[in-house]
């Protein structure tokens, strides 16, 4: 075994999430020039499967894909030329069509990393849109992303024009599985205040005719807090008991972003103690997987909002940030709304 798969392996193993990116970005920078079979095996690790993928911030990831892709058009292009005479796909085709669908799950997130500033995030929608073009696949996947990345922004009428965009798109072989699709349009009418649509909408996820395997997880907190928001408190309730259940059940780390926000619908419900015994019993876990998720950090600190006041100042802080970066006051009215009179305190 090489040095160089050592030093891998190093990273992989490291449980200290900003330590591991740190060692990934000098190894990246290492490798670059002298061993590009390294960075290869680095940037696939980086944006690999979900749950490694969340260890590193939205920004790096960006970084690691962009690289795939561009090692990737490269082999194309030397396969075209070496064999001119052959039709069928070229080498590197498939790993480069594997990178365009990484996309959908990188461009929502950058919204999440405060590092990136608005014209970053623009560059990378931009980015994005060229290669799909470029391939000549349906835009419908684009819009669903950019309206995703709205949602996080705060930026209603950008996540309402996109959303028409996305439904009136055809879709093709890069759009994602029915369940998530329902699940999205979910969020999105939660995002601007059709709570009533937002929970018809998620029904047949709730009933498990539609699901998948992050569905109905992600679809429970729009879901939940669009019944808070319309007085149906025993509803809310009961489907935040099941919500709570099968996180825990499964435990399995890969939705421990939703913990913080369990706990905020919790004391939105009046249940304080519950809220609180939720961040004490997956704290650590949350703090591991926060150092490269400004937005998980976020949601952490509002969590612990009424139960601890340093948390209280750095969750404004940190939310006018976002909003600074954004634009807009979204993230400062949510605090605002769930410690002011939305709340049943």
């Amino acid at each position: 075994m090489s040095q160089n798969q050592l030093t891998l392996l190093d990273i992989i193993s490291e449980s200290d999430y900003r330590q591991r990116q740190s060692k990934a970005i000098d190894l990246f920078n290492q490798s670059l020039k002298n061993n590009p079979e390294t960075t290869l095996a680095l940037c696939n690790f980086v944006v690999g499967d979900v749950l490694s993928n969340h260890s590193f911030s939205p920004g790096f990831k960006l970084h690691c894909l962009n690289w795939l892709i561009d090692h990737h058009l490269d082999r194309c292009d030397e396969s075209y030329e070496q064999h001119p005479e052959d039709n069928g796909f070229p080498e590197g085709f498939y790993d480069l069509i594997d990178c365009q669908w990484k996309f959908k799950w990188i461009i929502p997130t950058l919204a999440r990393d405060l590092f990136l500033d608005k014209k970053e995030i623009e560059e990378a929608n931009e980015t994005m849109r060229y290669h799909y073009e470029n391939m000549r696949f349906s835009l419908s996947s684009f819009y669903k992303t950019l309206m995703l990345q709205n949602i996080l922004t705060g930026d209603h009428a950008a996540a309402k024009e996109n959303f028409q965009k996305w439904q009136q798109t055809a879709a093709d072989e890069f759009s994602d599985c029915p369940a998530c699709e329902q699940s999205e349009q979910v969020n999105f009418y939660h995002f601007i205040g059709q709570y009533q649509k937002a929970i018809d909408a998620a029904q047949p996820i709730l009933t498990g005719e539609m699901t998948c395997a992050e569905v109905p997880h992600l679809t429970y907190y729009p879901v939940i807090d669009s019944m808070i928001r319309l007085g149906k408190y025993e509803e809310a309730e009961r489907l935040l008991d099941e919500a709570i259940d099968k996180i825990n059940v499964e435990e399995d780390e890969e939705f421990v972003r939703l913990i913080p926000l369990f706990s905020q619908l919790a004391y939105k419900l009046g249940q304080s103690q519950r809220a609180l015994d939720l961040m004490n019993r997956h704290g650590d876990t949350i703090i591991r997987y926060a150092p490269n998720d400004n937005m998980l950090y976020l949601d952490y600190l509002i969590a612990l909002y009424p139960f601890d006041e340093d948390a209280a100042q750095h969750a404004r802080e940190l939310a006018a940030d976002f909003d600074k970066r954004n634009g807009n006051s979204h993230y400062q009215s949510q605090i605002e709304f769930m410690f002011g009179s939305g709340n049943l305190q």
